[in-house]
């Protein structure tokens, strides 16, 4: 596919974060580099991570010239929501053809502007298949009231898509997203691929997180590496979360929605 984005001078890429994080680094290791490429926008979909600053920097880096766009939709009501062209991270939810509500998920109260809630979508103009206050399960900041800079009317959602609202681990007292270790984890640039392991311990529940370190890093820096992303989660989280270190090659990679959570 790297051969085909290159020969074809291919403009515009379409596909999930976790897969373009993957071409760029397969193209770095091929001795590639962003001019290589014709791509002028990177469209990125199906997982949080379009909207986590870590996450567009990794492809920024390697794409300079390619703008990161990230888009929310669903099989049920086809696209919901578009990135805002002014503020990177937001997305506004498509007013014309959706009315949205954020609740708060154990009791379908209404979440203060800002605050953090399930998205909820009732579909205006679907005539096959139309949804009544359909639970998304997306984890949402609810929108701010006015007009956005870039002159929409339609409903901001700061910080895009957050996760998903049976995606949560609490542990130890803390609560816990997907979307909160992945923009750890990608603050680190030698880190090429992980996996999270939710278990429980003295009827406790627990996580840990396993890292592959990019092929070109030094045996002698991957200590400090794990030494640094344990630091990061304590800061982040203010928890301790323990990081052990796998052998570069030997953690899944993934082309669709990326699967690094395993509970047992």
């Amino acid at each position: 596919r790297i051969k085909a984005l290159v020969d074809h001078q291919c403009s515009i890429l379409c596909c999930t974060p976790t897969y373009a994080l993957r071409l760029a680094q397969v193209a770095a290791e091929q001795g590639l580099h962003g001019k290589d490429f014709a791509l002028r926008a990177i469209i990125v979909a199906g997982e949080p991570g379009g909207s986590l600053p870590a996450v567009r920097s990794r492809l920024q880096e390697f794409w300079p010239q390619a703008r990161i766009w990230d888009h929310h939709g669903m099989t049920e009501v086809g696209p919901v929501s578009y990135e805002c062209p002014e503020h990177p991270c937001t997305l506004h939810v498509i007013q014309d053809a959706f009315h949205c509500e954020v609740l708060e998920p154990a009791s379908d109260d209404a979440v203060a502007p800002g605050q953090q809630g399930e998205l909820i979508l009732t579909t205006l103009s679907r005539i096959g298949s139309p949804l009544i206050r359909y639970r998304t399960g997306d984890l949402v900041r609810a929108p701010e009231p006015g007009l956005c800079r870039c002159g929409s009317e339609d409903p901001r959602l700061e910080g895009g898509i957050l996760g998903r609202c049976d995606d949560m681990v609490v542990v130890r007292g803390v609560n816990i997203y997907p979307s909160a270790i992945d923009q750890i984890v990608r603050s680190q640039a030698t880190i090429a691929e992980y996996q999270v392991e939710v278990f429980t311990k003295d009827h406790l529940t627990e996580l840990k997180v396993i890292i592959e370190p990019i092929a070109s890093l030094q045996p002698d820096h991957v200590p400090r590496l794990a030494s640094e992303l344990a630091r990061d989660f304590q800061v982040s989280l203010a928890l301790r979360v323990p990081v052990e270190v796998a052998q570069p090659g030997t953690l899944p990679r993934f082309e669709m929605k990326a699967k690094r959570w395993n509970r047992r």
